[in-house]
């Protein structure tokens, strides 16, 4: 899967996973569920960091975007 919002690099023994939408704050859509569940599957590290490109380490949901429903705003 290609990541659009999140990215995920291997440090050794610990791949660290970056949420990727610092213009909303980390905010979480359907899109960056998907590509967490998707990393965390691939993940065969011994250590998994979840962290988030600054100014934020993520702010929840994107509201907008998860009350349109899976299939994003109209």
């Amino acid at each position: 899967m290609d990541y659009q919002e999140i990215s995920l690099e291997r440090h050794g023994d610990v791949d660290v996973l970056t949420l990727q939408r610092p213009e909303a704050r980390n905010a979480l859509t359907h899109r960056t569920y998907a590509e967490l569940r998707d990393a965390v599957l691939r993940c065969t590290a011994r250590c998994l960091v979840v962290t988030g490109a600054d100014p934020a380490f993520c702010s929840g949901d994107d509201v907008k975007q998860i009350m349109a429903g899976p299939s994003g705003p109209p």
